[in-house]
């Protein structure tokens, strides 16, 4: 959903961006870049195979049973291990930056299909 979201920010303010009827330096373009980000970062921290995560539920139905009553163990750490992602900046990278290339793209795909630069 969060992909989705940031596809749909992204097509309307290029679209309001190609129409002149946003200000490159305004506040409301500023949010509307933001709020891409934001959705795309969000779209791939879920993606991240810790068990409270969309991932994590993934991960675990590829799992062979066998290994399923350790995985739940090892579980139970899952929350410290998301709060050192969100706290450690060198650690953040894993999914700011494929979300910041994802906006990119995406502004600049929509950008050459409304003619702004």
């Amino acid at each position: 959903m969060n992909l989705l979201l940031a596809i749909v920010i992204a097509f309307v303010h290029t679209l309001l961006l190609s129409q002149d009827v946003l200000a490159r330096s305004g506040a409301v373009h500023q949010v509307l870049l933001r709020a891409a980000l934001i959705n795309a970062v969000l779209f791939f921290f879920n993606l991240l195979p810790v068990p409270p995560l969309d991932g994590g539920h993934v991960a675990q139905s590829f799992m062979p049973y066998r290994y399923r009553d350790q995985y739940n163990q090892i579980a139970r750490f899952a929350p410290f291990a998301l709060l050192a992602l969100l706290c450690v900046p060198e650690l953040r990278v894993v999914f700011t930056w494929p979300a910041q290339h994802v906006v990119v793209y995406l502004y600049e795909g929509f950008g050459r299909v409304f003619g702004v630069a």
